[in-house]
């Protein structure tokens, strides 16, 4: 579903300012719309939960104050890409750096792609699902750019260099 990330999120124009309007939606609540991305990404990646400072919880819900609150980060960094449509190579150092926090935790990348998958699948069915035809592009996109910048944090096990120089 994700595409390359590499273009803008069709910046300025209509395709902007129609994620913006969305994003209105997901910002009022913050620590909700997060707890939905992590409880989408668990129901469809459930060994995800490994990962997350919540995970010995008895009963992860949406309504954990660890969940909500993680959830909250993962949403703001979005939002971040979406305030920065027109320059989102300024993102990058903050990308990668938090690619390299997850790093350390033996994370596999590929989950920053199935967060991004949940977050298409929930603006596709809730936030942004009467407008998804004029935005959808612009959300993968966007969407797509913040996946690679994150794994981009990350080094390459087959990298030598890299491993050598940590």
């Amino acid at each position: 579903m994700l595409r390359g990330g590499e273009e803008k999120a069709k910046s300025g124009g209509k395709g902007c300012r129609n994620l913006e309007e969305t994003w209105k939606i997901i910002e009022q609540d913050l620590h909700g719309s997060g707890a939905k991305l992590i409880m989408r990404l668990l129901e469809v990646e459930p060994t995800a939960l490994q990962f997350f400072p919540f995970k010995h919880a008895n009963n992860v819900s949406a309504d954990d104050e660890e969940v909500r609150g993680h959830g909250r980060l993962i949403i703001q960094m979005f939002g971040r890409a979406v305030r920065n449509q027109n320059n989102l190579a300024r993102l990058d150092p903050e990308l990668k750096a938090v690619g390299k926090m997850h790093e350390k935790l033996h994370m596999d990348g590929s989950l920053f792609a199935k967060a991004g998958d949940a977050l298409l699948w929930l603006l596709k069915t809730e936030w942004a699902q009467k407008r998804w035809d004029q935005e959808g592009k612009a959300w993968e996109d966007l969407v797509g750019f913040v996946v690679k910048g994150l794994a981009g944090g990350m080094r390459k096990a087959s990298d030598p260099v890299a491993l050598a120089n940590s």
